[in-house]
């Protein structure tokens, strides 16, 4: 048995499938295989390589757009320092205001 290691977890352009890369512990040999998606998301979560736990839904939508040939004008940017800037833009654009029980008021 020869130990390896997981050296990159990536995706291959020119399927769009994901692609795990190992070595082994002495770096003279390398192994790269395509894996189901499904296993894909297991191990980039092992990794540490994704930024939440869960299902990434917001992957599985842009997927479902992109092949539909549709625009999601609301969502939520998949890099993510562009979604940590878009909430930073909506934390500052909040005012106490915006918390005020509306319904409270009209009862």
């Amino acid at each position: 048995m020869t130990e390896m290691r997981v050296v990159d977890l990536c995706t291959r352009r020119q399927t769009s499938r994901p692609m795990v890369l190992l070595e082994d512990v002495d770096r003279s040999r390398w192994l790269s295989f395509c894996l189901p998606m499904n296993e894909a998301n297991r191990l980039a979560r092992v990794l540490g390589k994704t930024c939440c736990a869960g299902v990434p839904i917001f992957d599985l939508i842009g997927e479902i757009a992109e092949a539909g040939g549709l625009e999601l004008a609301h969502a939520c940017p998949a890099d993510h320092e562009l979604r940590a800037r878009a909430v930073r833009s909506w934390l500052d654009r909040l005012r106490p205001a915006d918390f005020d029980d509306r319904s409270a008021a009209s009862d």
